[in-house]
C-alpha cells in the first residue's frame, strides 16, 4: 500500500462544533472525515470494502503550517522540568521532526508554542429567513497553514471522492458555504518504527482485541455522537481512543456499526499506528 498526505487549504471557515453551534475548533477526527467520503462518493460499498480488505486507512486531520507537518502529543511520560510542566501541558501538538527531541525531554515548550500560530476562532451571527439570529462558531486559518490527512490506499479512488469533497466542504454548516477547501496530494514522510505505538487517528479495538491493547496502553476515550446525514435519527454514542494515545499492542479495529438497527450506519475505527520510543 501507499502512504500519501492530503493538504487540505481552506478557501472558507471551517466550523466543527462541540456540543454547542457557537464552539469553533479545527481539529477533524478520521470518523468524521470518512463519514463525508461515504455522503460524497457514489460508491459506498467500495469504501467500505477497501476499509475492510486493509486496503484503505486514513488518519484524523492534524495541522500544518508551511512544510511543518504536526503530529498529536503523545500520552506518555516524558521526564520533565517542574517549571516546564504547566507549558508542556498547552502543547497539543508536535512537529514531526521535533517528536524526538519530545520523546526525548529536550524540547523547549516555549519555542514550540510560540511558533505555532495556526488561525483565528471567530463567532459569526446568522439570521434564518423569518426566523432569530443565532451565532455561528467558525475557525479561520492562516494563509500558510491548514489541515492534513495521512492516507494509506491500494488505489486512487479516495482522491476521487476528495475532488467532489472539497467543492461541497466538510464539517458543519456547509450549506452556508463554509468548510471548503483545494488540495493537493504529497508522498508522505517515514513513519518510525518504535517500542510504542502513537494512534494518529479516532479508532476503537473490537472486543476481541480489547484486553491486549489495553496492557500497557496510556489512552484517552472520547464520545463520539450525532445524528445520521439526512435525517432526524440520532446514531448510537460511540467511545473511541483519542489520537494520541499510546499502546504497547497493536490492534486492527473495524468499521462499527452506529445505526439504529434499520440500515448499517458505519463509523471508522481503523486504527493508524506510528511507532515512538521515549
Amino acid at each position: 500500500m501507499k502512504k500519501s498526505i492530503i493538504k487540505l487549504k481552506f478557501l472558507t471557515p471551517l466550523h466543527l462544533g462541540k456540543g454547542r453551534l457557537s464552539d469553533s475548533e479545527y481539529q477533524i477526527k478520521a470518523d468524521t472525515i470518512f463519514s463525508a467520503l461515504c455522503i460524497e462518493s457514489n460508491n459506498i460499498p467500495k469504501l467500505v470494502s477497501q476499509v475492510k480488505e486493509g486496503q484503505l486507512k486514513i488518519s484524523d486531520a492534524f495541522p500544518y503550517i508551511e512544510d511543518y507537518y504536526y503530529l498529536p502529543k503523545p500520552m506518555i511520560y516524558i521526564d520533565q522540568q517542574t517549571e516546564e510542566y504547566k507549558l508542556f501541558k498547552k502543547i497539543k501538538y508536535i512537529t514531526e521532526d521535533t517528536l524526538k527531541f519530545y520523546l526525548e525531554g529536550s524540547l523547549n515548550p516555549e519555542d514550540e508554542l510560540a511558533s505555532f500560530i495556526l488561525g483565528e476562532s471567530h463567532v459569526r451571527t446568522q439570521v434564518n429567513v423569518g426566523g432569530d439570529p443565532y451565532q455561528v462558531g467558525t475557525f479561520s486559518f492562516q494563509e500558510n497553514s491548514g489541515l492534513y490527512i495521512i492516507v494509506e490506499h491500494g488505489d486512487d479512488y479516495v482522491f476521487d471522492v476528495f475532488e467532489k469533497l472539497q467543492y461541497s466542504g466538510i464539517g458543519g454548516k456547509r450549506s452556508s458555504g463554509l468548510g471548503r477547501f483545494s488540495f493537493h496530494v504529497e508522498k508522505a514522510f517515514e513513519f518510525s518504527i518504535g517500542e510504542y505505538q502513537l494512534l494518529l487517528n479516532t479508532a476503537m479495538a473490537r472486543d476481541e482485541e480489547l484486553d491486549q491493547a489495553l496492557e500497557g496502553a496510556n489512552y484517552l476515550l472520547q464520545k463520539r455522537s450525532g445524528f445520521i446525514h439526512q435525517s432526524r435519527y440520532k446514531k448510537r454514542d460511540f467511545y473511541t481512543f483519542k489520537a494520541g494515545s499510546v499502546f504497547k499492542n497493536k490492534f486492527e479495529g473495524d468499521l462499527f456499526d452506529v445505526g439504529n438497527d434499520e440500515h448499517p450506519v458505519y463509523s471508522y475505527g481503523v486504527p493508524m499506528f506510528m511507532g515512538v520510543t521515549p
